[in-house]
């Protein structure tokens, strides 16, 4: 909910002081809206409207179907949230699209996309409307390459590809925070990034949570820049880790310039996930190929 003054109305008008915020008002924000689980993660009403279009249409099949839900982590969250909950879970939960979809079915999709693209809540706004497109197709690209990391190295774990989906969906949610709390004085990009760069994992875990992903996918997502988990978690954190900095690679190799969201993976995590995958300089360089054609793919 939001306030007339633009303020969500779970914050305390003291929090949302008048004039430009300072870095400990957006720490403030940020802590206590996903601390208190009070944000809404919002979605894509246009990827949701082409979703309902394409689940009106007879001859779609199912591999078209997933290949769009997979370009929009807002969606893609909201579907398999569905699937897991108590109307229509019927065994084990469910981690990948393509089984989501297939227990669901077209209809039950297309119902579902019709009410995401009334939602008011979106990944945009116009204070940060390039920052938050380039999130997402970021996202979008990782996942991607996450995929392209499991099939060099021979890793089968279904929860990869979505936990790349959603890994940076923390900025993306804390950006829309801010900038629906702050509205005229919404703060530049860098000059909110410090307190992101500290937090947005965790938020990302907040939202992906309240989505009711499975908990390995919300696990990857929180460590996927301190690779703080065990075992295969940890693995996967590992896996998502190289596809974060070689999709970033990509970007700059491919546009020329630094990307508007700065990359977070320093250098040393990178050296210890690609150890810890065993992952060679000949793979890398196939990789980083790889993520040009990916980042490519959206300009």
């Amino acid at each position: 909910m939001v306030a007339s003054d633009g303020a969500p109305q779970w914050l305390d008008r003291e929090e949302v002081r008048a004039g430009k915020p300072t870095g400990d008002d957006i720490s403030r924000l940020v802590r206590r809206g996903f601390g208190l689980r009070k944000f809404v993660p919002p979605v894509l009403p246009g990827a949701a409207n082409a979703l309902m279009m394409l689940t009106a249409n007879p001859s779609a099949d199912f591999a078209q179907i997933a290949e769009l839900v997979r370009s929009d982590m807002g969606i893609a969250g909201r579907i398999l949230e569905l699937a897991n909950s108590p109307l229509y879970m019927t065994g084990d939960p469910i981690a990948s699209i393509e089984q989501a979809i297939s227990r669901l079915g077209a209809t039950v999709l297309g119902e579902l996309a019709a009410v995401v693209s009334l939602e008011i809540a979106v990944f945009d706004h116009p204070g940060y409307h390039r920052a938050l497109m380039e999130v997402r197709n970021h996202c979008v690209a990782v996942a991607r390459l996450a995929e392209a990391v499991c099939e060099e190295l021979h890793i089968q774990n279904q929860w990869i590809p979505i936990a790349g989906l959603f890994h940076d969906c923390g900025i993306a949610a804390s950006l829309v925070l801010i900038a629906t709390a702050y509205g005229d004085d919404t703060p530049p990009l860098e000059e909110a990034w410090d307190e992101l760069d500290r937090v947005h994992a965790k938020a990302g875990w907040h939202v992906v949570k309240a989505w009711g992903v499975p908990e390995p996918v919300a696990e990857i997502v929180k460590g996927h820049h301190d690779l703080s988990g065990q075992g295969e978690v940890k693995r996967a954190q590992a896996v998502i880790c190289v596809a974060d900095m070689l999709a970033a690679e990509g970007a700059s190799a491919i546009r020329g310039e630094a990307p508007v969201v700065p990359d977070t993976i320093d250098l040393r995590t990178f050296g210890e996930a690609c150890a810890l995958l065993e992952l060679g300089e000949s793979a890398l360089r196939g990789l980083r190929l790889d993520a040009e054609d990916f980042v490519a793919s959206f300009d």
